[in-house]
């Protein structure tokens, strides 16, 4: 979506600026790896790094324009018909350009957030809201104040929806994208104990996930889910009638009334003012007919026929790479690939998905480390292990951090086959004598764990598949 250069320093609130006379500039990037002929760079600085010491290359990667915060980093021979603005903070110059782009879109603009499934209701939502026109989309989890905007930018503009997911690390964060967003539909999926390092409790972080309803604009509709009772209750205090429930709650106002699950994928039945539509879903768990009642429930809120959104979403969604999708080695192993992240309650959701597919087979699984869950890890993980255990997993692997926290819940719950490792690699001789054709095997962990890197040891590729 291009601005005018004079537009641009208005709408950055540009200190200085010059170059201002040229063509409008249309890109934005952040990395000067990226190719973006006739662009504007935002030399971003954090703890590592600084940006404005790569001034040069993002000319020669192609920028028309920079946005910086030290003046004095300009090259000497800068091009005399570059675009440059001077701001107090590039970052927060990025959102409001992220702001300036949200002005100019034609259609209504959906918000999704949560601590756990707010990509997969995001997505469910873009598949279902397609069967309505054009819908554009955050690029995978691109969720934070630089993620959002330039997922903004990237728009054409005329799109007939937007679903965006915001995510959070820190109070204060999710309002402020709220802010810049101005949704006219906002969902929270739940709260639970993720990011517990930067937050003291799930109250906490439930406070933090409802800021999108504090901040949603007075006619917006807010959407949660009923299952959830610390959700529930902000969105009730704090969005009174313009509310939305859904979930499998008896009072949930798009109810999940039945769900049958096979290794093929998932058929729910769904509710909604006495209307009933089944919706075939090619993902695994339980936690996805929620989802897509979360999807339908966007549907709704935004006035579209929920029959017709949930053809479109049975036909246009996918579980994503890596996102509890089933893979089949060529030995004929059954691989449920959930690597992407892990925090608890979907440590949980996946290791009882296994349970419920895979009866009567002989299951393993590794398990890598949780992330910032502060002081809380070690019991948190115990849990998981004790959980592994309990849902009838026979081999164990854990792996990281917290991985003999992983085992010793496990073999506290009675599991004899379960071994820690620092490196998921570790487990490559174990994985290729337990592994057998008869197996399905868990693979779930933070992203830091990479436990992907296991897959070419069952003839699997990293991305998803045969090798």
């Amino acid at each position: 979506m291009p601005f005018t250069r004079q537009a641009l320093a208005e709408g950055l609130h540009a200190t200085r600026s010059w170059g201002l006379e040229g063509a409008p500039l249309d890109g934005v990037f952040t990395d000067t790896r990226a190719k973006v002929p006739g662009g504007l760079f935002f030399a971003l600085s954090g703890p590592n790094h600084d940006a404005h010491d790569y001034l040069n290359q993002a000319l020669e990667s192609g920028a028309s324009g920079l946005v910086v915060s030290r003046e004095e980093k300009l090259p000497s021979d800068l091009p005399n018909d570059t675009f440059v603005a001077v701001v107090p903070d590039t970052r927060r110059a990025l959102g409001r350009l992220g702001s300036m782009v949200r002005a100019h879109l034609d259609g209504p603009v959906v918000a999704v957030t949560g601590s756990v499934g707010k990509t997969t209701v995001k997505d469910m939502a873009v598949a279902a809201l397609k069967a309505f026109g054009t819908c554009g989309r955050s690029p995978g989890n691109w969720n934070n104040d630089i993620g959002v905007p330039l997922s903004l930018f990237a728009l054409e503009g005329s799109e007939r929806h937007v679903v965006l997911e915001l995510g959070m690390s820190a109070p204060g964060e999710i309002a402020e994208l709220t802010e810049m967003v101005q949704p006219n539909v906002g969902l929270v999926t739940t709260a639970a104990a993720a990011h517990l390092e930067f937050f003291d409790s799930v109250d906490a972080i439930a406070d933090a996930k409802a800021e999108l309803y504090g901040a949603l604009p007075a006619q917006a509709v807010a959407v949660a889910c009923a299952d959830d009772p610390r959700i529930l209750e902000r969105a009730k205090r704090m969005a009174g009638d313009r509310l939305i429930t859904y979930g499998l709650h008896e009072d949930a106002d798009v109810r999940v009334v039945e769900i049958r699950l096979s290794a093929e994928g998932l058929a729910t039945v769904i509710e909604l003012e006495g209307q009933t539509v089944t919706v075939q879903l090619r993902a695994l768990g339980r936690h996805n007919a929620v989802n897509a009642a979360g999807a339908l429930a966007i549907v709704h809120a935004l006035g579209h026929d929920v029959a017709v959104g949930a053809r479109a979403l049975a036909k246009g969604f996918s579980s994503s790479a890596h996102r509890l999708t089933l893979l089949e080695s060529p030995s004929g192993a059954r691989v449920l690939d959930d690597c992407y992240n892990a925090n608890p309650k979907s440590t949980a959701a996946a290791l009882r998905t296994l349970e419920e597919i895979a009866p009567g087979a002989p299951r393993a699984a590794v398990i890598g480390s949780m992330l910032e869950l502060g002081p809380t890890s070690a019991t948190l993980h115990r849990e998981i292990g004790a959980l592994a255990a309990s849902t009838g997993v026979t081999w164990l692997g854990a792996t990281g951090p917290f991985a003999k926290d992983i085992v010793a819940g496990a073999i506290e719950a009675g599991l004899t086959s379960a071994v820690a490792v620092d490196d998921a690699m570790e487990l490559r001789d174990e994985l290729k004598i337990t592994v057998s054709s008869e197996h399905w095997l868990l693979l779930k962990g933070s992203r830091g764990q990479r436990l992907e890197r296991l897959l070419p040891i069952l003839d699997l590729d990293e991305r998803g598949g045969s090798a």
